[in-house]
C-alpha cells in the first residue's frame, strides 16, 4: 500500500502534540509495510525519518509582505 501524507510542518522533529501524533501515525503505517510519502513545509531543525519505508519532501515557503500580496 502507498500512502501520501500531507501535513503543515515536518513531523520528523516533533516538539508539539500535533506533530507527535502525526509522527506516531506515520511510523505505524511504515511498520505495517506501507510506503509512506510525507510532504510538508520545512522547519528550521533538519530532521528525517529513520524508516526506509518513509520518504519525505520538505517545501520551503516563500514569505511575502502583506503589501506585496495585494
Amino acid at each position: 500500500m502507498k500512502v501520501l501524507w500531507l501535513t503543515r510542518e515536518n513531523p520528523a522533529y516533533a516538539d508539539r502534540g500535533d506533530l507527535l501524533y502525526s509522527r506516531g501515525l506515520i511510523s505505524a503505517l511504515a511498520q505495517s509495510a506501507a510506503l509512506v510519502h510525507v510532504i510538508a513545509t520545512a522547519r528550521t531543525e533538519p530532521a528525517t525519518f529513520t524508516s526506509p519505508n518513509i520518504t519525505q519532501l520538505s517545501l520551503i515557503p516563500e514569505f511575502r509582505s502583506r503589501a506585496a500580496s495585494l
